[in-house]
């Protein structure tokens, strides 16, 4: 619309609302906000500038609702024009939606407190201190875990698991504490009640799309809600067992690591399954059946692939690789379970992008993750070919519900944001305290020692930290993901098919149950 234009349709409301008020005659006046409204999105004619175009729809929508309560009278007729006003604008020059406010606007509206704790929360120093709390912490658990490992489970398996439960949680409960109280994520719950109060009255393992960095996060934000955040268990490559602190945490808490090898991986894979079903606590196990994470190049040759072999082409998934699916779910049913959940984990409703740099620096993301169990009697796992149709037909049913949502913002069902616990932030202020106490006069005697071999030194070990920071920060970056699925080699191939170099078949390395790196 040009800027003539634009004049024209706001003078024309205006001439709406001046005759409305000639014959008023109920004594009502008409909101001023209307017309402001309109002038607000006539492409900067009256005004130096414009709102984005996720604040424009949200104003027209506000519109149109007071225009239905006030149709009856002549008021709605002014509310009437702003609307068809606002909406032509909108959609004939759409401006892209800001998934993070711009940031001298907000500084601009904060108080100066506000800005401080902004300047706080963004600062390096602090993001510092977090890593050396998670890792001198995580690494005095490694020994008491070893310790339990070595005394306690020889003669008490569920004593173990017991002890061992508080120690994964003083771990893991650091990185939830940052999530939902330094940056003040959040994530809504949808499903029926019915799925989500099963969810907790037994084992089960859950299928979740992997399209995002912060998957994980936000898995163990809501096991931490639903409070079995360290009975969350995973498949994970075998080489992370031997990472320091998270590495060592996973081995000494039975998750199960994988040799990428699916000849060595099936003569473990069902005793590891055993034990995590042994457990008198219910236990969730996360699986990406999608194989890595979702991306442009990825998801380009899985739609090549699916197009070779007759497969359903997904829009918002890659395509499954279901030996894993087949195998798990069939020992899971032959234990005596019950499900398996459908899990889609959604952000277009939320304020800022969801990585792990925007929780650290104190920025929220807002989640949508939807719960929809499946009964493992519906699940076909006497036949390989009929439970990978199976899994085939349930990606296709997950692709809809996300273009629904990409639509709509809304996932199927009601509802409910779970209330955030405490306890991770007493964790985390604890370690924090016992960490900050020989920080802090570490760095007074750094200070006072008039040597430079200790400055060089303290100032070496705390280039080591942000070293190790950037690392951990990285691993979940999608841009630094897996490379697994962007080779022909890896990707143009079935779970059941060798794949082929200048059509001579090679033997295939790749697991086909995907870890959740």
């Amino acid at each position: 619309m040009t800027r003539d234009n634009g004049t024209t349709r706001v003078a024309e409301a205006a001439e709406a609302e001046e005759r409305w008020r000639l014959k008023r005659a109920s004594g009502r006046r008409a909101s001023s906000v209307t017309l402001s409204c309109v002038l607000c999105f006539d492409q900067g004619c009256l005004l130096p500038r414009r709102p984005t175009h996720q604040r424009a729809v949200s104003i027209v929508a506000g519109i149109k609702r007071k225009s239905r309560l006030l149709q009856q009278s002549h008021a709605g007729t002014v509310f009437q024009a702003s609307y068809l006003i606002v909406s032509d604008l909108i959609a004939k020059e759409p401006v892209p939606c800001e998934t993070e406010p711009t940031r001298k606007e907000d500084e601009g509206r904060s108080t100066m407190p506000q800005r401080l704790w902004s300047a706080v929360k963004t600062n390096l120093l602090c993001h510092t201190f977090f890593t050396l709390t998670f890792l001198s912490s995580g690494l005095v658990l490694n020994v008491l875990q070893l310790f339990v490992y070595c005394l306690v489970r020889p003669f008490s398996r569920h004593l173990y698991r017991r002890i061992n439960y508080y120690l994964i949680y003083a771990s893991w409960s650091q990185v939830v504490a940052l999530a939902q109280w330094w940056s003040g994520s959040r994530i809504i719950v949808w499903g029926t009640d019915e799925d989500l109060e099963a969810l907790l009255k037994d084992h089960h393992m859950c299928v979740m799309n992997h399209s995002f960095e912060v998957d994980w996060l936000v898995c163990w934000m809501i096991c931490d809600q639903f409070k079995m955040l360290a009975n969350a268990k995973t498949f994970a490559k075998k080489s992370l067992m031997y990472v320091p602190v998270i590495g060592w945490n996973w081995a000494l808490s039975e998750i199960i690591f994988l040799e990428r090898s699916w000849e060595k991986d099936s003569k473990t894979i069902g005793s590891k399954l055993d034990l995590l079903l042994d457990y008198k606590d219910k236990i969730l196990l996360l699986m990406f059946s999608e194989g890595t994470r979702f991306n442009k190049a990825k998801h380009e040759l899985s739609l090549e692939f699916a197009a070779k072999r007759n497969l359903p082409k997904l829009k918002h998934h890659l395509l499954p690789r279901p030996k894993g699916f087949v195998y798990c779910t069939r020992h899971f049913k032959e234990r005596g379970s019950s499900a398996v959940y459908d899990v889609q984990l959604g952000f277009k409703n939320s304020p800022n992008l969801p990585t792990i740099k925007n929780v650290l620096n104190g920025r929220p993301f807002l989640g949508d993750l939807y719960f929809r169990r499946v009964p493992l009697d519906n699940v076909p796992v006497d036949s390989d070919e009929e439970c990978t149709k199976f899994l085939y037909d349930l990606y296709v049913e997950k692709d809809k519900e996300m273009d629904d949502y990409l639509k709509t913002g809304k996932f199927p069902g009601t509802s409910r944001e779970l209330p955030v616990r405490i306890w991770p932030l007493v964790v985390l202020c604890i370690w924090s305290a016992i960490v900050a106490v020989p920080c802090l006069y570490a760095f007074y005697a750094v200070l006072t020692s008039g040597s430079t071999f200790t400055v060089v030194a303290f100032s070496t070990f705390f280039a080591l930290l942000f070293s190790v920071l950037h690392w951990m920060v990285g691993l979940s970056e999608i841009k630094k993901s897996s490379k697994y699925g962007t080779t022909d080699r890896a990707s143009s191939h079935s779970d059941g098919d060798k794949p082929r170099e200048n059509g001579v078949a090679v033997l295939r390395k790749e697991p086909v149950i995907r870890s959740s790196s």
